[in-house]
């Protein structure tokens, strides 16, 4: 059985509520869990709708006088209560760890396309779901690279970009298994260790 939480340190999402053990995360991920099973996808505007009546136990969570905030704006809160929500489990040497219970991925329908959230269990054997969003955190780490390459430069960071360059090296790897690019990380990693040494 799965263990779900917040992200701690979270902001508060409407007056004196905010996101932490006070909220129930098992509670929260079953009902989004519950919307996935009736619609086959989970959108932002779904979760506003589920959490609508009082009784719902997201209802709390989200800013209903429309004189502070508009449907969009609940939206954004749908959004954000999707990406704080995380499954608690233990790595390969026993170590607890997190992952997003809801990460986002692309889905086509009649030639459209959109970002829908998908429960983590989900995507344990849909290969090409993983693969997916192993290619968005690829993406995601060489648009970091560029966008502050040369602010890291200016301030001879050059070890900090070094390490995300071993990052997108192991992503490439992962996503297209090439041996080439398994000895370029060797290489990649060899060159750090030695400008760390010095």
């Amino acid at each position: 059985m799965s263990v779900y939480a917040f992200t701690e340190g979270l902001r508060t999402l409407t007056r004196g509520v905010s996101l932490n053990a006070k909220m129930d995360a098992d509670l929260v991920y079953n009902e989004v869990r519950d919307l996935k099973d009736e619609f086959d996808e989970i959108v932002p505007e779904d979760v506003v709708k589920r959490a609508r009546p009082k009784r719902s136990p997201m209802h709390k969570l989200f800013e209903w006088d429309d004189s502070i905030a508009g449907e969009k704006y609940r939206e954004e809160q749908a959004r954000y209560v999707l990406r704080v929500c995380r499954v608690q489990y233990a790595d390969k040497q026993g170590k607890p760890k997190t992952v997003r219970a809801f990460p986002v991925v692309e889905t086509r329908k009649d030639e459209s396309r959109r970002n829908v959230f998908v429960p983590i269990e989900d995507i344990t054997h849909d290969y090409d779901r993983q693969d997916e969003i192993l290619n968005r955190a690829l993406h995601s780490l060489v648009d970091w690279r560029r966008k502050w390459r040369e602010v890291t430069d200016w301030v001879e960071a050059n070890r900090a970009t070094e390490y995300v360059d071993m990052a997108i090296d192991l992503m490439r790897e992962k996503v297209s298994g090439d041996e080439k690019k398994k000895e370029a990380k060797k290489t990649t990693k060899k060159k750090a260790k030695r400008k760390s040494r010095s």
